[in-house]
């Protein structure tokens, strides 16, 4: 399987985990300092995005800088469909875990009726 992890236009990345069980994949980002008031979360098509904004301390009082703040967007492509509605997320210790059932009807059968179609 191939996942896709696109940066935008942002002052830093998060780090990111995939994992795959048999009916879902287990997605965790790293967002030290940060709380689930600071993220936005957005389902779309076979993609995840997590974005939102780390605030920097005080800074008038700094001596070094070297901890990442700003705005923050990740884009995981996953390779499957997702069950959008059966997407949940929790946030512990600056950790997103988001949990991804995937979609294991891979084909759907439609049945033929005869007569007029809606169309006709």
């Amino acid at each position: 399987m191939m996942f896709l992890l696109r940066q935008g236009e942002i002052d830093w990345t998060p780090a990111v985990d995939i994992y795959e069980a048999d009916d879902h994949w287990l997605v965790f980002v790293e967002l030290p300092g940060l709380t689930s008031g600071d993220v936005e979360l957005t389902v779309h098509g076979e993609s995840i995005i997590v974005k939102g904004v780390k605030k920097p301390p005080a800074r008038e009082l700094a001596q070094k800088l070297e901890i990442y703040t700003g705005w923050f967007r990740r884009e995981i492509s996953l390779p499957g469909r997702i069950r959008i509605a059966d997407v949940t997320a929790s946030m512990e210790n600056g950790v997103l875990r988001i949990f991804v059932p995937f979609d294991t009807d891979r084909s759907v059968r439609i049945p033929v009726q005869s007569g007029k179609t809606p169309i006709d």
